[in-house]
Order: structure tokens, then C-alpha cells, then sequence
């Protein structure tokens, strides 16, 4: 009986790995899902799966004081991602376009969250607005993440959306 197996097995073993590297070829090919896409009123529309997020050359990382606690988050400024779309923010003078340009931040679960472009580029470095993928070292839970908006010193916590997927530029009109 041992001796079948250990036929079974000889000739078994050059189909599994067959098999393998065909499975590994295929994960290959697959592109990873995105993760965030930015469009709207931008030049060039960007969709972005995690890995590529977290290879932006601009990803870093942040100390942010919030709420009495201190953490260190990863990630991207946001005026870098917009500029990465085509919109020039964080540098003087403000274009005057972008200062009725408004961007909204969606969730995967559809909340949102609008910010005006011109507070997203504040005079200090320490109060950016972060679309960040890890705090302290560790990604995100799955009800946090894998993107989480991180905007220190805002009056309003709730804009720090959870599960960011998209961020959308408008440039709205007054009404006549």
C-alpha cells in the first residue's frame, strides 16, 4: 500500500506544482481593487488600490495631536493627492478657482463630509488634512478603514470620515 502511495505521489507531484504556478501566474494578473477613486471637476481622474497608495511617493508620516491624545499616522496629504488630479492647492497665491472649489469626501457607506479647497491648505504643516492608511504602526480596523481622513484641530470630529473611497471636487455656482 505504501508503495502505491508513493507512485501516487511521484506522479501527483508535477501536476500540484503545475497547478501552483498557474494560480500564482493568475493572482499576477489580477489588478488589486481600488481603493480610492478622485474625480469631478479635476484634470486627470485618479483610482488608486492600496498597495499603489501606500507607494506614493508622498506617503509619510504625521504626528497629530487629537482630542488630549498624540498619534503618528501614515499616509498622504490631501492637497498632495489633489495635486496629483491637477489641482494646484498649498501654494501661494490661492488660485482664485480654487476658492469656491469644494471637495467632498465619501465613505464606502455613502456618509460624506465637504471641506472648501482653501482650508485644505493651511499656513502650518501641522494642521494638514490626512487621508492616512495606518495609526501607530498598524493598519486600520475594517470598520475604520483601510483610508481614514485625519483632520487635526477641526471643529468638526465628524469630518474625520471612516472607509474613505472617494474624493470629489465641484466647482458650484450662486444661484441668480
Amino acid at each position: 500500500m505504501s508503495m502505491m502511495r508513493t507512485m501516487f505521489v511521484r506522479r501527483m507531484a508535477p501536476l500540484v506544482s503545475l497547478f501552483l504556478l498557474s494560480a500564482r501566474s493568475f493572482a499576477a494578473q489580477v489588478p488589486a481593487a481600488p481603493v480610492l477613486t478622485i474625480d469631478g471637476d479635476v484634470e486627470t481622474k485618479i483610482t488608486l488600490s492600496l498597495a499603489e497608495f501606500r507607494a506614493m511617493e508622498e506617503h509619510t508620516r504625521f504626528a497629530v495631536e487629537a482630542q488630549g491624545r498624540k498619534a503618528s499616522y501614515e499616509g498622504v496629504a490631501v492637497t498632495e493627492l489633489l495635486r496629483r488630479a491637477g489641482i494646484i492647492v498649498g501654494r501661494a497665491p490661492l488660485e482664485r478657482q480654487n476658492v469656491t472649489r469644494v471637495l467632498f469626501v465619501t465613505a464606502s457607506d455613502g456618509s460624506q463630509a465637504v471641506f472648501s479647497i482653501a482650508e485644505l491648505a493651511p499656513a502650518s504643516p501641522d494642521a494638514r488634512v490626512i487621508l492616512a492608511d495606518k495609526r501607530d504602526g498598524e493598519a486600520f480596523p475594517d470598520r475604520e478603514g483601510p483610508l481614514r481622513l485625519i483632520v487635526p484641530g477641526d471643529k468638526f470630529p465628524q469630518r474625520s470620515v471612516r472607509s474613505v473611497a472617494r474624493l470629489t471636487v465641484i466647482t458650484p455656482t450662486a444661484p441668480k
